[in-house]
């Protein structure tokens, strides 16, 4: 890459000057460079030999080049220059050197006291003397390479000699790795493979220590295996497991056609005595994946199989290929998350999706792990949909009247591998039809509406035969709504304060409740004849940010809520109100958020749920984030979390959530990161209910990290 890009700088060098085939006074212009000197020293037209002296500069918008002397000849090709030489690309890559001598027949030359600064990579590559030996081989004499922008720096790897072959192999002789003026590690001679694409490699390792898995040390291996794709493998090591060896294989052939997997194996010669139904030999087969075919085909692929129901929380924070890492690396690049850590069913699915302008068709084969069944004797009555079929039309226009209809028709297989007569497998076909008229009288809106579903089943269980069911249900509806707003002003600053009632009556008449099968929630709804009213508030302020430009904020919004069922209200023993529901939305200024809400019941007089959040963030210096979560009989969290900048270099963190209902820390976590100019350390004690890990990681800028985000080019 280094050498490439030297050599395509010096190529444009020569064809700058062979361009401009007169020089007249001290500056030129042609179509497309501009050069400039102080004095033309001499041109011979005829023998094709020019001599510029004296601050020059030569341009064409995209590469600058300057020195104090150039002599160049357009028929030998050849080109000498010296003193404070500088060539400048736009985006800002960077030679410098002493002097510079180059035949451009022979693709050969040299370069004295040179540097190569890559500014993407904010990479300095300096030697006494880099030579171009032929047309893919250099020698680099006294070579130093660095990301640190001091004179002495941070650290620096240095070596006697470089030699490398591009798309082969370049060698290091008597080299050094510095921190500071201090030799740290020598090596009397290191190979490595010289690709101007993705390199193959050792990535920095990961280092911890835990009371669990005692010392661990994970070593990556990154491996190309062509344009868009490549491999890591792990080497996991931990003093009081074992090995868990890792891979991660990934392929992207564009934003709509990618997938990664990851596989971890580990024969566990230290498994807690408290777990029950573990085998020594454990392991966690993870994969994504969404594919793009012709005619507007989609295929999703998610696969979730781990050995036992104790793995996850084993392994939750582990670095690179841990739970939290891999589902953070799942949400970044495919927008979905894996299952909790702690479900005990893992849902796998292959998914095949058509979508159209008011139309889509969706085919899911969905299969789930039961790990809480694993290595015993216990019936597995897990519930696999092979396949699942759902046609749908979204809402749209009925012909040219001002009626509006939506479908949903599906069709279930279900399948389990043990069955009784409380969870059976079969046939399953749903159809469902609505049919709306939505419309404005005065400030007014209202939307009526009418719908219609017809169920059918075909089931059974262990040998018996198949029973047919079905069932027909009407669904009657109107919904209104309306809105009054009113503008007000105060200081400088415009405000909209809206109210928006609503108001929906709901009515399921079912002809059938006396359904034997229960699969899922269509299988299980009856007779309602509900209300539902609410009442949002909004508020919106408008400031001028430029001449013609303005601001808005919503930093007020909350929403009041509660249901009545008419069905219910005779019934002994029923509730007919529902819980009084309130959500609550602030956010004054960019650097404050507020979120509230919580359910009240109306009978006991007390709060059944309430979530609460506050963040205060600035993105500079600190954020402060504390949450409250409560179900009422269930559980009780607290959490927080602070990170603040320190200084320039250092920032601290402290992560905290406590188990308010059973009187338990679930995670204590706290440490510092140090980060210079050109390198990054962080350390990092984390305590969990049943482990401690205390940990730490060096980054060296440019070098690039373990961080397995990284994207294939």
């Amino acid at each position: 890459m280094i050498m490439k890009i030297l050599y395509k700088h010096l190529i444009i060098l020569t064809i700058l000057l062979i361009s401009s085939k007169y020089v007249y006074g001290s500056s030129f212009n042609n179509k497309k460079w501009h050069i400039k000197a102080d004095e033309v020293i001499s041109q011979d037209i005829s023998g094709g030999e020019y001599v510029l002296d004296g601050n020059i500069i030569i341009s064409d918008g995209e590469v600058t080049i300057k020195a104090d002397f150039v002599r160049f000849n357009s028929v030998t090709q050849k080109i000498f220059a010296r003193g404070n030489i500088s060539l400048e690309t736009k985006g800002k890559d960077k030679i410098e050197g002493t002097s510079i001598d180059y035949d451009m027949k022979k693709k050969i030359g040299t370069i004295y006291n040179g540097m190569l600064f890559i500014k993407n990579k904010h990479f300095y590559i300096r030697g006494k003397k880099i030579q171009k030996i032929d047309e893919d081989t250099y020698e680099i004499d006294d070579v130093s390479v660095t990301s640190c922008d001091d004179e002495v720096p941070d650290w620096k790897i240095t070596a006697r000699k470089l030699s490398v072959t591009i798309e082969g192999y370049g060698y290091l002789t008597h080299s050094m790795f510095w921190v500071k003026k201090v030799p740290v590690i020598y090596f009397p001679g290191v190979v490595f493979p010289a690709k101007l694409k993705r390199q193959s490699g050792l990535l920095f390792p990961y280092i911890e220590s835990s009371e669990s898995n005692g010392f661990t040390y994970n070593q990556p291996l990154f491996l190309t295996l062509g344009r868009s794709s490549d491999l890591t493998y792990y080497n996991n090591y931990m003093d009081k497991k074992g090995l868990m060896p890792g891979v991660q294989a990934r392929y992207v052939v564009d934003t709509n056609s990618k997938g990664t997997f990851f596989y971890n194996y580990l024969k566990d010669k230290n498994i807690n005595s408290s777990y029950t139904n573990v085998e020594e030999e454990r392991y966690w087969f993870r994969m994504k994946q969404k594919q793009e075919l012709p005619y507007g085909i989609n295929i999703y692929t998610d696969i979730d199989v781990v050995s036992d129901q104790y793995y996850l929380t084993d392994f939750k924070n582990d670095k690179l290929t841990g739970y939290d890492d891999t589902n953070e690396y799942f949400e970044k690049n495919f927008g979905t998350s894996l299952d909790n850590y702690n479900d005990s069913e893992r849902q796998n699915s292959l998914s095949i999706k058509k979508n159209w302008t008011k139309y889509s068709l969706d085919m899911k084969f969905n299969w789930l792990d039961n790990v809480a069944v694993k290595n015993t004797d216990d019936s597995n009555n897990s519930l696999h949909q092979l396949p699942y079929l759902n046609l749908k039309a979204l809402k749209q226009s009925l012909w040219k009247t001002p009626l509006y209809f939506s479908l949903n028709t599906r069709y279930d297989n279900f399948y389990r591998e043990d069955t009784d007569a409380d969870n059976r497998k079969g046939h399953r076909g749903d159809l469902y039809f609505d049919l709306s008229y939505p419309g404005s009288f005065g400030f007014l809106n209202i939307e009526p509406s009418v719908g219609i579903r017809y169920t059918s089943w075909n089931t059974n269980y262990e040998d018996s035969d198949y029973e047919s069911e079905e069932r027909s249900i009407i669904y009657t509806g109107i919904s209104t709504s309306s809105e009054i707003y009113k503008v007000f002003k105060w200081w400088d600053t415009d405000f909209k304060h809206s109210i928006k009632p609503d108001v929906t009556i709901s009515c399921i008449s079912n002809g059938n409740e006396s359904i034997s099968t229960s699969f899922d929630s269509i299988d299980t709804i009856s007779d309602q004849k509900k209300v539902t009213y609410s009442i949002t508030n909004t508020f919106i302020s408008k400031n001028k940010t430029s001449l013609d430009q303005f601001s808005y904020n919503q930093f007020l919004w909350f929403k009041l809520s509660q249901s009545y069922d008419y069905e219910i209200e005779d019934n002994e023993g029923e509730e007919p109100f529902s819980d009084i529901s309130f959500e609550l939305k602030i956010n004054p200024e960019k650097y404050l958020t507020l979120s509230y809400d919580t359910t009240y019941s109306v009978y006991s007089d007390q709060f059944n749920t309430s979530n609460s959040a506050i963040t205060v963030k600035d993105s500079d210096l600190f954020s402060i984030n504390l949450e409250y979560r409560f179900t009422r009989s269930t559980s009780e969290l607290l959490i927080a979390g602070i990170t603040a900048k320190i200084s320039d270099s250092v920032s601290l963190f402290y992560n905290y959530e406590k188990d308010l209902y059973n009187d338990d820390t679930n995670e204590l976590e706290f440490g510092g990161v140090y980060k210079s100019q050109c390198w990054e350390f962080t350390l990092k004690y984390l305590e969990e209910s049943d482990d401690t890990k205390y940990m730490f990681y060096i980054q060296l800028n440019g070098l690039g990290t373990i961080d397995h985000k990284e994207k294939v080019e």
